[in-house]
């Protein structure tokens, strides 16, 4: 007998029966689906699905479809399938729901399709963007942030920026600007920014000059605006005053004493910002003399100590146009030696940073050089003995997860015990060996010959790195170890090929380059497991010692003191490359360029510690954007 149970809990006995009979008995059986409770679709049938049930007059199906459509909609491919379906003319209309879930998903829907080129060109070409305006005075807030979002992207490009100004956007835009949320402020800045950016006549800059938007911007920067607010306000300002009403706008109100004012700001985007609105706005002639008369002058001198070099760069172009004024002249006529020398330093590191967007780290090679490579089978105990005895050698990340060990095994008391065991380690058990006790074993990062010494450069700051392996493919698809490059061959490229590196005349901690204060050292008497404890948790490569006697022992007795260790270096060992506060980054160059140098240890007259200048400091100065 066969029974078969149908979802009504229902037997039905189909002996006897044909299996065409069979299929006419059982489709009387089915039930009725409720479709607010049917799976998802798959494949490329869910996005059709879930745009025709956007449509249903049943809201709960609606609600569902909706919901997971914003789900798939972080994928690139279903927001193609869903335009293909007419979902943006779809969404436009669910606009107008007074549902409040169904508003905030429609428009952060339309927010996630605007983030694509594709759906932008769709969100114009429907339209959307004029029915979307009027979720600016939603009660949601969640509502309106997802609109403005929508029209920060879609502006992004000038068909956007195009379709929302024939029908007064800007004004909507700079009056919801001064009462909404922060967070949505921004949002509306970045997009009135790209308005007034792209916009056209007649317009730019009508528009925003009738609606006041100048003064609306300079109440927004105030001392307690938070600094994406600033930013905002003052790069709108910049681009608005490139218009000569907009200029007098800003000179005959009270922009300028507040840009003035915002140029001590503590965050260096800020005083960028600031400065770039000033730069902008110093073109006009009375705007010249309101800086002078306002005393900025001194302020824009003292910036040119700056770390920054947006900050730098806009200063001293607003400096260029305040010394269009003679009594600007008069004033600025102590700093001109130092304008110049600014300019010729930027030109400088222009230099450098093109120098190593050019050369690949395939021209750091010598014409002829020696490489080590050790089977992975070789015990540690002999990998360690070569490396004493090359102190050049390249062992990777050998070192490092070496000392990772000893000192587990140092912790738990075992280590005398466990010493006979690690000398007959092999290399590939090592790793096998830090990930069983839960040590995180040192990052491989490998990088192509023919890669520039730039990529190169960002590796080895963004993961910490002294050495990256240059590795090759062979012509049967296998890898290939070339050499290793390491922050010294780089530095010293640019010293040897870019010969204005000595007229970089300035000290290194003025623009920041090394660490004073709070320096990590050790003492004659420290404890060996300290100082390696110390260099392993901050993942310093040296700590200073600050007394120079030595005697030797054994690696495995960490509880000697560092005196005792400091015999131990190899007989060709480099030394200490000390500098002083005087010593200019060109000195320090010329040094990087004739010697092994892995860092200059800042001292004052008295050969008291004062800082500690790595070659990570100095390369991070050169790539830094």
């Amino acid at each position: 007998m066969t029974l078969v149970k149908n979802p009504n809990l229902k037997f039905v006995n189909l002996d006897g029966f044909q299996p065409k009979e069979c299929t006419e008995i059982l489709s009387n059986t089915v039930p009725e689906i409720n479709e607010n409770f049917s799976q998802l679709a798959y494949g490329r049938r869910a996005v059709p699905k879930l745009v025709s049930e956007v449509e249903s007059d049943d809201l709960a199906l609606k609600t569902h479809a909706i919901i997971n459509l914003v789900e798939l909609f972080h994928n690139p491919e279903f927001i193609s399938q869903g335009l293909e379906e007419d979902i943006v003319p779809k969404l436009t209309k669910l606009l107008k729901n007074s549902n409040l879930t169904i508003k905030q998903k429609t428009t952060e829907c339309l927010s996630t399709i605007s983030g694509y080129a594709l759906g932008r060109t769709a969100l114009i070409e429907e339209n959307t963007l004029l029915n979307l305006s009027k979720a600016f005075d939603d009660e949601d807030p969640l509502v309106r942030k997802n609109a403005h979002l929508t029209f920060a992207r879609v502006t992004s490009q000038q068909a956007g920026v195009d379709n929302i100004l024939p029908w007064g956007s800007i004004p909507i835009l700079v009056n919801k600007l001064p009462t909404e949320r922060v967070d949505i402020q921004c949002i509306i800045l970045d997009c009135l920014y790209n308005c007034i950016r792209m916009g056209p006549k007649p317009w730019i800059p009508d528009d925003p000059l009738k609606c006041d938007a100048m003064g609306v911007f300079t109440d927004l920067i105030n001392p307690s605006a938070v600094t994406q607010v600033k930013v905002g306000t003052a790069k709108c300002i910049m681009m608005l005053s490139f218009n000569p009403e907009g200029k007098k706008r800003a000179v005959s109100g009270k922009t300028v004493p507040i840009l003035i004012d915002s140029l001590t700001d503590l965050k260096s985007e800020v005083r960028a910002a600031v400065a770039g609105a000033l730069m902008s706005i110093t073109i006009d002639v009375d705007a010249k003399r309101l800086i002078v008369r306002e005393n900025a002058i001194p302020t824009l001198m003292r910036l040119l100590d700056d770390k920054n070099e947006s900050v730098l760069l806009n200063v001293i172009k607003t400096i260029t146009n305040c010394a269009e004024d003679y009594r600007g002249r008069f004033q600025l006529h102590g700093c001109i030696k130092k304008v110049s020398r600014k300019i010729k330093i930027m030109e400088i590191v222009s230099k450098i940073k093109s120098t190593l967007k050019t050369q690949t780290c395939y021209d750091t090679l010598p014409q002829s050089y020696k490489l080590i490579v050790f089977d992975n089978k070789l015990l540690i105990k002999k990998a360690l003995a070569a490396l004493l005895l090359h102190v050049r050698i390249f062992l990777q990340s050998l070192v490092t997860d070496f000392i990772h060990l000893i000192l587990f095994y140092y912790n738990e008391s075992t280590l005398e015990n466990d010493v006979e065991d690690i000398e007959h380690l092999q290399i590939f058990r090592l790793k096998e060996l830090l990930k069983q006790n839960d040590l995180i074993p040192t990052l491989k990062v490998s990088i192509h010959p023919m890669d520039s010494l730039y990529e190169a450069s960002k590796l080895l700051l963004k993961h910490k790195l002294h050495r990256l392996p240059l590795l090759d493919v062979s012509p049967d698809g296998q890898e290939m170890l070339l050499s290793v490059l390491t922050q010294h061959k780089i530095l010293r490229q640019i010293a040897l090929n870019v010969e204005d590196c000595i007229y970089l005349d300035f000290t290194p901690k003025s623009v920041g380059i090394g660490t004073y204060g709070n320096i990590a050292t050790a003492e004659l008497t420290t404890p060996l497991v300290d100082l390696l404890n110390t260099l392993v948790e901050k993942r310093l490569s040296s700590l200073p010692i600050l007394d120079s006697k030595a005697r030797e022992n054994s690696y495995y007795d960490l509880g000697m003191p560092v005196s005792e260790c400091l015999n131990r270096r190899s007989y060709d060992f480099e030394g200490i490359h000390r500098c002083h506060l005087s010593n200019t980054l060109g000195n320090v160059m010329d040094t990087i360029k004739d010697k092994l140098v892995h860092r200059f240890v800042v001292v004052d007259d008295n050969d008291f510690l004062l800082g500690v200048i790595s070659l990570s400091d100095v390369l991070t100065f050169f790539t830094k954007d």
